[in-house]
């Protein structure tokens, strides 16, 4: 419940906007990094799955009405969607009471691959290190990233990861030149939240227009090895991605 309200506290209007969730994605990183000695911030895990995390909450959650068209997320929505119960003050969570709020509607059109790509753009933009690949080295407070001039074989890097569809394409690229080891336990952890990616995605991934990758290299070995081998949460995790 912490945490909850502390996200939940954050709103001083009674919404949460787009804003207010990149914002919150932002500082769980920064506390991760202070507490979590292994915390470790993957190419998919991290650059994709935990930013569309908050992503989908802030953007699939909103109650789409004839006066909002847009769509808005109230703190009433989030209360139904997190099962959270009582007055304000003394709040409590009863565990498998999350439900779909009464009158709410979804969004009538499909969140689509174009606009993820535009809501984690502009988040990273505003806050860079959710852009980042790397982790605690064992300690807390030890944050090390990777640069990706020298995965990518110099195609992608801090100065044009924003641009186009570069963001997207690098991280199905790690993807592609996974091996299927390395992938088993990441889709077996993922297996729901990826299948909820898959759904709202509308648009086919093929349709992107990418940059030539070389192999995803770092440090003479595969990525994917590397990444085990410098970040202990990765290790510990069974995947680097």
């Amino acid at each position: 419940m912490d945490k909850f309200m502390e996200w939940y506290n954050m709103s001083t209007d009674g919404t949460f906007d787009m804003d207010l969730m990149g914002d919150r994605a932002a500082i769980r990183f920064e506390q991760s990094i202070q507490t979590n000695p292994d915390f470790y911030y993957g190419p998919v895990t991290g650059l994709v799955a935990r930013n569309a995390g908050y992503i989908f909450a802030g953007r699939l959650f909103r109650n789409h009405t004839k006066e909002n068209p847009e769509g808005v997320l109230t703190k009433k929505i989030v209360r139904d969607f997190f099962a959270i119960h009582g007055e304000e003050g003394n709040f409590t969570y009863r565990e498998g009471w999350e439900r779909i709020p009464d009158n709410w509607y979804k969004t009538p059109v499909d969140y689509g691959l174009i606009q993820l790509n535009l809501d984690t753009v502009g988040w990273i933009i505003k806050h860079p290190e959710l852009g980042s690949i790397g982790g605690n080295t064992g300690e807390v407070n030890s944050f090390a990233g990777v640069d990706l001039g020298d995965v990518t074989g110099g195609v992608i890097n801090l100065t044009n990861l924003l641009d186009d569809n570069n963001l997207l394409c690098f991280v199905f690229e790690v993807l592609k030149f996974a091996s299927p080891n390395a992938l088993s336990g990441l889709y077996k952890t993922l297996a729901a939240p990826l299948e909820m990616i898959t759904k709202a995605l509308a648009v086919p991934l093929l349709d992107l227009s990418c940059p030539a990758f070389k192999d995803m290299q770092k440090g003479g070995k595969p990525l994917w090895d590397a990444l085990k081998d410098d970040f202990p949460g990765a290790l510990k995790s069974g995947r680097s991605f």
